[in-house]
């Protein structure tokens, strides 16, 4: 009654039947050498914007080399939104 009665229906897998056991799966991949592409990410020449909107949402975009970047006054209701900042540092301080 215990086990052994869900075990009679099953079949017993050979090792012809295994993947793991197949030879004509098996064998050594070669990778390839790809070449370096260009950078395709192409950053947008929109003026910066760090600043708060609708009181609870900061929009920090397109601030490029700015290692200074910082909110002071955040909330822990309000968000940070970044977007299209490269080589840049933003700290984030406020009340939890």
């Amino acid at each position: 009654m215990g086990i052994g009665l869900y075990l009679l229906g099953l079949r017993k897998v050979t090792d012809d039947m295994k993947t793991k056991k197949r030879a004509d799966r098996t064998g050594v991949i070669v990778a390839t050498d790809k070449s370096p592409r260009a950078n395709s990410f192409s950053f947008s020449r929109a003026p910066p914007k760090l600043e708060l909107q609708m009181g609870r949402k900061w929009a920090v975009e397109n601030q490029i080399g700015k290692r200074n970047l910082a909110i002071d006054d955040c909330d822990s209701k309000q968000s940070v939104y970044i977007y299209g900042c490269k080589d840049s540092v933003l700290q984030v301080k406020g009340n939890p």
